[in-house]
């Protein structure tokens, strides 16, 4: 058996004040890792060579209002980013994701809930805002969750 692969997925890989998740990406060990993002930032300061930028698809406005309004399937879907995001960690052999950020774990989910592996979704800052450390996630973050709690494991980071 070859060695795990980790896919860390971060929406923009990386804001200037986001050196905590580069650090994390960075210290891992054992495995094969790769970023999955919609956009690079501060490449210079943030080097990683091993970085999947999810392109915007093109549009089929007519497909696009039917799975939005008729179907009312979720962003990810009408958006086209569930087939790109599917083949993506398909051709890197993913065995984990690692998803930052609580509110793009939230956008996620539909994928979350249909890939055959399992799934990590670390909350940051502003998506502790309505908890305390006593009451762990508050109902409003945890809701979406409760259905595939089997296989996600939320984590919240503390400070």
């Amino acid at each position: 058996m070859g060695r795990r692969v980790v896919a860390s997925y971060c929406s923009s890989f990386l804001k200037s004040e986001m050196l905590h998740i580069y650090r994390q990406v960075k210290a891992l060990r054992g495995v094969d890792t790769f970023v999955v993002t919609k956009e690079v930032q501060n490449a210079e300061r943030f080097p990683f060579d091993r970085i999947e930028i999810i392109p915007k698809r093109r549009t089929n406005l007519l497909m696009h209002g039917w799975l939005k309004f008729v179907e009312r399937r979720p962003p990810i879907v009408y958006r086209g980013e569930y087939q790109t995001l599917d083949s993506l960690l398909e051709r890197h052999g993913a065995d984990l994701m690692h998803i930052y950020f609580g509110h793009t774990g939230v956008h996620l989910l539909p994928f979350i809930e249909q890939w055959d592996k399992p799934c990590v979704v670390s909350f940051h800052g502003a998506d502790r805002r309505a908890q305390t450390r006593d009451q762990g996630l508050s109902s409003e973050t945890a809701a979406p969750f409760q259905r595939s709690a089997a296989r996600v494991r939320a984590f919240p980071i503390v400070d």
